[in-house]
């Protein structure tokens, strides 16, 4: 994590670096979720979807880092849920949807990406 970090500050313009970072950040968010950290987590998926979403408004074409927003949205979502903050998890749960819709009617979604889309209206659901 460290050399991701060191990496990405050194050269804040290699997208690559930065979305190594990013990906990382998730990890990280991971362990803490699994560790009851739930503060934490959210503080670290908050940093990754950041990083996410300036690679994602450089470039809006890349449907992989479009992607990136999403998974971190879908993180917060989750730990949104577990604090029962539903105005958060409809929230993250929102933002991905629409992130997530025009690529799959362009076509840019793999197919267990296009699943997503059931998941994260199913989970929606669930708040109501």
């Amino acid at each position: 994590m460290a050399i991701a970090q060191t990496l990405a500050d050194n050269d804040p313009s290699n997208a690559g670096w930065q979305r190594d970072l990013s990906v990382s950040l998730n990890k990280i968010g991971d362990i803490l979720t699994a560790q009851g950290k739930l503060d934490d987590a959210k503080a670290v998926f908050e940093k990754s979807r950041d990083i996410a979403q300036t690679l994602a408004d450089n470039d809006p074409s890349n449907a992989e880092w479009q992607t990136d927003v999403v998974v971190s949205h879908v993180k917060l979502l989750g730990i949104a849920q577990q604090q029962d903050n539903t105005k958060a998890a409809r929230t993250h749960g929102e933002k991905a949807l629409a992130i997530l819709k025009p690529l799959a009617e362009q076509g840019l979604l793999h197919e267990p990406q296009q699943q997503w889309i059931g998941i994260i209206e199913k989970a929606l659901k669930a708040l109501e």
